[in-house]
């Protein structure tokens, strides 16, 4: 394992999510696929390997979360529309009611802050630098909405990098990623709630912790 710092280019806008975006959540969701794994809820989960060393204590990966600056944001908006119509030609009865506040048909109307990076994204890592280029060759987009276009990667480098102080995950005393409370060399930085280690979208897991 050594000191590495991951770049991904991108081709155009990006959303990233609340939280950010991790490499190590990367890098599992390409093993699962590789492994032709599907996770429907936290109940399906299975240990998977990742080539990134984890803390001392088997916690966490040593990553930071995805860095970037923004440059230009824009609001665009998500709409979906209820399939009256459709449902209407295909009921085999009169339809009287179509629930659209709930379920399969739920409308919605729902703003989402797009961003133009200035340089892409790095992240910073203790890792094996040929088996994370391998699975990051197949990752084509970042973020949200990525089905429609967003977050289009342009190219991928994975290269050594020099060390500092609290490499990866802290720099100038402050966290780079979710951190454990006390954990070394943190000087300056926001306490709340998270998920430290994938899934992060495991509410179940949440925990107090230091934030980027």
């Amino acid at each position: 394992m050594t000191p590495l710092r991951v770049h991904a280019a991108l081709d155009g806008p990006v959303v990233i999510p609340d939280g950010g975006l991790y490499l190590d959540s990367l890098l599992i969701a390409q093993v699962a696929r590789e492994r032709d794994l599907v996770c429907l809820d936290a109940t399906m989960l299975v240990p998977l390997d990742i080539p990134i060393t984890m803390d001392p204590d088997g916690r966490f990966y040593l990553c930071s979360s995805g860095q970037s600056v923004e440059i230009e944001a824009e609001m665009q908006h998500t709409v979906r529309r209820p399939i009256v119509a459709e449902a209407q030609a295909l009921a085999e009865t009169k339809l009287r009611r179509l629930d659209i506040t709930t379920g399969a048909n739920r409308a919605y109307y729902m703003p989402r802050p797009v961003g133009y990076l200035d340089s892409g994204i790095v992240w910073w890592c203790m890792g094996e630098a040929d088996e994370i280029r391998r699975l990051l060759s197949s990752v084509t987009n970042l973020g949200k909405r990525r089905a429609v276009g967003l977050g289009r990667v342009d190219a991928w480098t994975v290269e050594p990098c020099d060390p500092w102080p609290g490499f990866p995950v802290v720099r100038d005393g402050k966290p780079l990623r979710r951190l454990p409370i006390g954990w070394p060399g943190v000087e300056e930085a926001r306490c709340g709630f998270g998920t430290i280690a994938p899934p992060y979208w495991d509410q179940t897991k949440e925990e107090p912790c230091l934030l980027p």
